[in-house]
């Protein structure tokens, strides 16, 4: 019995083995595959370092430069998209942190044509009552855990009046599938072996015709576990805001992916978004009204991708104006009017 046992044992692992050398000869898998880290690697050139804050795998590196994708892109001294400003607030200023990834950022655009900084320049130029900053927190990749982060360990040291939350759909993502995220990110040790990220590979496979018919995006707002990642994200930017009295927008972006906006399948989504948001006290502006008065081609830097492009950033940063400017006192007066009673020189706006 023993014998038989052990027999049935090393055939199960000569199989195992046969397997393994097989892919690696003839099938290699390069799902989940850990990528290489050497020397000169693109990922490190593109101004990312590993992260110092707890939950968070990458960030952008302080005082860089590179030209990427056509774009020239510079970091500050704080590792940020942005002009050197000092931490510091002004009394007259009313500073606006925008969180996101690389539609905050700018992928694709220069960075006074991303929305933050237009945003910045509206406000500036349509209530000149009040001296406005909108500071660029953008990164790559990045998910609503992953701004939510960024928020509390170093955001709110900026000492905001305005959180903006730029939403994309892929936020619920908590698998290193994004590049930067694989390439930080420390493997698990399944990841070496290319039978197990075959079987990971199919088990992937299944979630997302299980939970979105075969759709990815909408894989990720069918798996409970997903969807709660946006649910938590919400939750900790919530609790980092409300005590300090800072007003939160949710700015939820379509994928103009579609040829015509009556083929987009993500309404829906984007109306459970919104719900999350207001559920959790936030205000939202959804763009895909916005964005489906233009062709998707329009608005999108490439027919192969969907990022926006300067009208994209341009339109956005118009609707977003358009409802701060509406009801400038909700957003901004809360956080605004303690200091302003305390310093007679800040104009109380329109």
């Amino acid at each position: 019995m023993r014998a038989s046992l052990l027999t049935a044992l090393a055939s199960i692992a000569l199989t195992v083995v046969l397997a393994e050398v097989g892919l690696r000869v003839f099938f290699p898998v390069a799902f989940r595959e850990p990528p290489p880290r050497l020397a000169g690697d693109v990922w490190l050139e593109l101004l990312h370092q590993r992260s110092t804050l707890p939950g968070l795998s990458y960030e952008l590196a302080p005082d860089k430069w590179k030209r990427s994708h056509g774009t020239v892109i510079r970091t500050n001294h704080h590792g940020m998209r942005e002009r050197e400003i000092p931490m510091e607030k002004p009394a007259s200023v009313v500073r606006v942190v925008a969180l996101g990834d690389s539609y905050t950022f700018g992928f694709g655009v220069r960075a006074h044509l991303a929305y933050p900084r237009r945003l910045e320049d509206l406000l500036n130029q349509r209530s000149p009552g009040r001296r406005f900053q909108v500071l660029n927190f953008g990164v790559g990749g990045y998910s609503t855990q992953d701004e939510a982060v960024v928020l509390r360990h170093r955001a709110l040291a900026w000492n905001p009046d305005l959180v903006i939350v730029g939403y994309v759909l892929n936020d619920p993502e908590d698998e290193p599938i994004q590049p930067l995220h694989s390439y930080y990110r420390e493997p698990a040790w399944w990841q070496r072996f290319h039978l197990l990220r075959l079987v990971a590979k199919a088990d992937w496979e299944r979630r997302v015709e299980k939970y979105g018919d075969g759709d990815y995006i909408q894989s990720l707002y069918g798996d409970p576990r997903k969807w709660q990642n946006v649910v938590d994200g919400f939750a900790s930017i919530r609790e980092s805001t409300r005590s300090r009295g800072i007003s939160v927008m949710v700015v939820v972006f379509p994928l103009s992916t579609v040829d015509g906006w009556s083929q987009y399948p993500y309404a829906s989504v984007h109306l459970r978004v919104a719900r999350a948001a207001a559920a959790s006290g936030f205000d939202v502006v959804d763009l895909l009204p916005v964005f489906a008065r233009r062709s998707p081609s329009e608005l999108r830097l490439a027919d192969s991708d969907a990022h926006p492009n300067e009208e994209g950033h341009r339109l956005a940063a118009e609707a977003i104006a358009t409802r701060l400017l509406a009801d400038e006192e909700r957003f901004f007066g809360a956080g605004v009017a303690s200091r302003r009673s305390e310093r007679p020189s800040v104009p109380s706006g329109p």
